[in-house]
C-alpha cells in the first residue's frame, strides 16, 4: 500500500499565512475559553494602569479587552472577536490609521501577522507622541520541542516537511 503523494508547496512569495484561513481560526480560538489570551490581556491592562493616565483614543489589537479611554477601537482579523466584539474588521498589517491619531495600543497576537516590521510601522505611525505602545507576542523559543517532534513525525511519514506550527519572533 503506497501513501498519496504530498501535496505541493506553495510558491516562495506566498505570505506566511493565509489570511481567510487566519480569520477562521481566530474566530474558533474566540469562541473557545483561551486561558493564555486572558492571562496576557491581564498581564498588559496592569501595565496601562500603572501608568495612571487617561488616554483619549485606544487601540486594542487583538481583542486584549483593555479599554483604557474614553473611546476603544477594537481591530481584529475576525468578526466578532474579542471580549466585547470588535469595532474593526481588518488585518493589522494592513490597519488604515492616520498619523499620530491614537494615545494608547494594545496588542495580542502579533507573531501571527504576515507583515510584523510593516504591521509595527503602522502602529508607530498612528501613535501621538508621548503616546504608549504595550504589546505580548510568542517568543522565537517557544513550543520548540513539539515543532521538533511534528517536524520528525511528518519526515518520517512523508519524506518531507512543512511549517505545522507558526514562526517564532525572535
Amino acid at each position: 500500500m503506497t501513501s498519496p503523494p504530498p501535496p505541493p508547496l506553495p510558491p516562495a512569495s506566498a505570505e506566511p499565512f493565509d489570511r481567510s484561513a487566519r480569520r477562521c481560526q481566530r474566530t474558533r480560538v474566540r469562541a473557545a475559553d483561551d486561558f493564555l489570551a486572558h492571562s496576557l490581556a491581564a498581564d498588559l491592562a496592569a501595565r496601562v494602569a500603572a501608568e495612571e493616565r487617561d488616554f483619549a483614543v485606544a487601540l486594542d489589537v487583538g481583542g486584549t479587552g483593555i479599554a483604557g479611554s474614553a473611546l476603544t477601537i477594537r481591530v481584529d482579523a475576525a468578526p466578532g472577536s474579542g471580549p466585547t466584539g470588535c469595532s474593526v474588521v481588518a488585518d493589522v498589517d494592513r490597519l488604515p490609521l492616520a498619523d499620530a491619531s491614537v494615545d494608547l495600543i494594545t496588542a495580542l497576537g502579533l507573531h501571527a501577522i504576515n507583515d510584523l516590521p510593516g504591521a509595527l510601522i503602522l502602529m508607530r505611525r498612528a501613535l501621538r507622541p508621548g503616546g504608549l505602545f504595550v504589546a505580548a507576542l510568542v517568543g522565537g523559543t517557544t513550543l520548540t520541542e513539539v515543532r521538533a517532534d511534528i517536524l520528525a513525525a511528518e519526515v518520517a511519514v512523508t519524506g518531507r516537511a512543512a511549517p505545522r506550527v507558526l514562526p517564532m519572533v525572535d
